[in-house]
């Protein structure tokens, strides 16, 4: 059997669009003489589409789209949407219309979907709508049972570092145990910061990959059953899986809302160099816009660093000092701050300053502001709120400050187009004289392993007694106290297992102490 895998990039709530494109690859696998096109979970209505699946309307548009799915695709195809209440697969064949699957649903999928955890069979295939291995070993062995052939999983796996290998492993583990063909298919894309990978498979029931389709790109690839020659499927280094990702999710949120162009704050730091390439990459240098906005802090070396930067990727630099705001805001307070020394208050007040200036850009010009804290910043609380914590969305949120660094690398070892001098000197906000980074915070690479650590503190099934230090407890009890910072910050694009926004919720109001 030839079996199209269909990887598309789906909008979520655009039925129409989302048809459209599943018509035309279904159109597509008939030229390329498969016997069946097959689709990723969700495909109709789109992934992540939260609270909409509760809307009646929402649903009818659904149903009614299917229907002209079904009518016009020329070769059968299997398909994910929302069908009868659940989280299906259904399969079309000469315009019939068949619950074929439904997901076996848990925590939040348990709002939207009824929980039938149904499979049927036909025409020597199954499917099921993946939701980890145990079920996905279930569905194989009943599929098996039936001495059905073909599996046809379909997903919206959300990419972390290392879940490319993960799944992998999964599936051609299935396909041996259970003696069956598996077919993998992913959505690729981005919705809102999660980011599906894609990487759709054919796995034989030998356990070899015969297909495999690229990560984080729109693509169909032809699984040809009556080949079992292997595909090489090497391991991909996590810092172009990482880099790849944060691309994704920044066009991706772009595009489906509207963006064709960025504005960031270029400080002449390792961070706002990284986002700037990173929005390069997503849509282009003439794109992209960079505010260079010097303080009596900036160093030369800033300067000469931000210059040398949009030199190097082609990034149109604006420059806007902020002395003279900073002096009148001062001056409008100085009656009411009489006596008080400067103190943090001052330097909130320029990462504030600066973000009514970028927000005035993006405003003016449609551009989206890209925020460029990264995961150890928000961690610590080590930002303005309504000043550096501003933007419409956060690239490198996920990203820790010590990994950051190896992902500048992996991009520089493509084409230079990070200064090394931003990459070798110290991190500093540069909001007061001989300022650095690590007057206020740990060392990045201690706080970082203290970010790791303080995740596995809300694994129930961690190892019990977990050896804290004093030290390590006054890092958690940082991180505790700045919730109220992560809350209100724009979303980004999760890249880790464990990221502040997705996969920990911590109440602001919090008494506890461990």
């Amino acid at each position: 059997m030839k079996i199209a895998i269909c990887q598309i990039n789906t909008i979520t709530g655009n039925i129409s669009h989302n048809s459209k494109v599943i018509r035309q690859f279904a159109a597509q696998a008939k030229e390329k003489g498969a016997d069946i096109a097959v689709f990723p979970e969700l495909a109709v209505p789109g992934g992540f589409a939260k609270d909409l699946y509760l809307r009646k309307d929402f649903l009818s548009a659904c149903d009614g789209e299917l229907e002209v799915i079904a009518k016009e695709c020329p070769v059968p195809v299997v398909l994910g949407t929302v069908y009868e209440g659940e989280n299906a697969v259904v399969y079309i064949k000469a315009g019939k219309i068949t619950r074929f699957a439904s997901k076996n649903n848990s925590f939040e999928g348990l709002r939207y979907f009824k929980n039938n955890d149904s499979h049927a069979f036909a025409d020597g295939i199954s499917a099921c709508v993946y939701s980890g291995f145990e079920d996905l070993m279930k569905a194989a062995q009943k599929a098996s049972n039936e001495n059905v052939k073909y599996l046809i999983v379909t997903a919206n796996d959300v990419f972390y570092m290392g879940r490319l290998e993960e799944i992998h492993n999964e599936l051609k583990e299935c396909a041996s145990k259970q003696n069956i063909n598996i077919v993998f298919v992913n959505m690729c894309g981005a919705q809102d910061g999660l980011v599906s990978y894609g990487r759709s498979i054919a796995v034989t029931e030998d356990g070899i990959i015969i297909a495999a389709a690229e990560s984080f790109e729109e693509s169909m690839t032809i699984a040809d059953f009556s080949n079992h020659t292997p595909v090489d499927c090497e391991e991909v280094p996590y810092e172009l899986q990482a880099y790849d990702a944060l691309v994704s999710g920044l066009k991706d949120y772009a595009l489906k809302n509207g963006f064709s162009r960025f504005v960031i704050g270029i400080s002449g730091g390792v961070d706002s160099a990284l986002v700037a390439v990173i929005a390069k990459d997503a849509l282009g240098s003439e794109n992209v816009t960079g505010i260079f906005m010097p303080s009596e802090y900036t160093s030369n070396q800033s300067k000469e660093d931000a210059e040398l930067l949009c030199k190097m990727n082609g990034i149109r630099l604006l420059t806007v000092p902020i002395n003279d705001l900073f002096d009148s805001f001062k001056g409008a307070l100085s009656h009411i701050f009489v006596g008080k020394e400067n103190d943090l208050t001052e330097e909130n007040m320029q990462s504030r300053i600066r973000a009514v200036l970028l927000m005035a850009y993006s405003n003016k010009f449609n551009a989206l502001l890209v925020n460029t804290g990264n995961k150890s910043e928000s961690a610590a609380g080590y930002s303005t709120l309504y000043g550096d914590s501003a933007g419409g969305y956060a690239a490198i949120s996920d990203l820790s400050k010590t990994f950051l660094y190896k992902i500048c690398e992996y991009r520089n070892s493509l084409i230079d187009s990070i200064p090394k001098s931003v990459l070798e000197k110290e991190p500093t906000a540069e909001l007061r004289p001989n300022q650095k980074d690590t007057d206020s915070l740990p060392p990045y690479e201690v706080l970082d392993g203290m970010i790791v650590k303080y995740f596995a503190t809300f694994n129930p099934n961690a190892k019990s007694g977990m050896d804290i230090s004093g030290d390590e407890k006054k890092i958690f009890r940082m991180i505790d106290r700045t919730e109220y910072k992560r809350q209100q910050a724009p979303m980004g694009t999760k890249i880790s297992k464990k990221s502040f926004i997705r996969d920990l919720r911590i109440p602001v109001t919090n008494g506890y102490r461990g």
